[in-house]
Formats: C-alpha cells, sequence, structure tokens
C-alpha cells in the first residue's frame, strides 16, 4: 500500500488518515501512516505542531483545528522525495491500450 506523503498532505486527507487509522498513538501513526516519516521527524513534528499535541495523544482525539495545524505547519516543511518502493512498471499491454486511448494512432507496432 502507497503511503501518503507529508508535502502533498490536505486536511480532508489527513482527516481520513486519522480516522482510518488503527495506531493507538500520534507518534506511531505519523512514522507508519506517512511516507519519508521516521521516528526523530514524527517527534519534531509533534513538538512543531504546539502544545497540545503529545506523542502518546490518540489519533481519534485530534480535531478539525489540531488537524489544521498539523497541516500548515507540514506544508511549510521539506521532507524527503517519496520512495519509489510502490511502484511498478506500466508493462506492454498497458502502454498499448494507453496509446491507443489518447492518441488514436492509425497503426502502432509493438
Amino acid at each position: 500500500k502507497a503511503k501518503v506523503h507529508p508535502s502533498s498532505i490536505d486536511n480532508h486527507t489527513m482527516e481520513n488518515l486519522l480516522h482510518g487509522t488503527g495506531e493507538k498513538t500520534l507518534l506511531r501513526f505519523l512514522t507508519r501512516e506517512l511516507d519519508c516519516v521516521n521516528g526523530d521527524l514524527a517527534r519534531e513534528l509533534i513538538k512543531g505542531f504546539g502544545a497540545s499535541f503529545r506523542e502518546e495523544m490518540s489519533p481519534s482525539d485530534i480535531d478539525t483545528s489540531m488537524i489544521r495545524q498539523m497541516v500548515d505547519k507540514m506544508n511549510q516543511m521539506s521532507f524527503a522525495p517519496p520512495s519509489g518502493a510502490v511502484l511498478a512498471p506500466a508493462g506492454e499491454y498497458n502502454l498499448h491500450l494507453g496509446v491507443m486511448k489518447e492518441m488514436k494512432p492509425d497503426m502502432i507496432a509493438t
């Protein structure tokens, strides 16, 4: 499963992730649900979110205003590029379908 990269997250996505997670703490949520976030970066993020955030707080306790704080902080930070580990080659068949659909050539050689 592809994780969400923190630089591309918005309020709605964050809310969905928080309500759908099985993680019990904010620290584990950040490290398990977001791409490129390790324990040290998660701790730095939590400190940057504000005084009302704690490592051991439950993701389900985070309300809409807190989500806004989290997303605003993440949008101000720089993160490592997304991992390409979940990407797979398109393959000849899918490439053929895409060319036929988008370019509508008279002929195609494969």
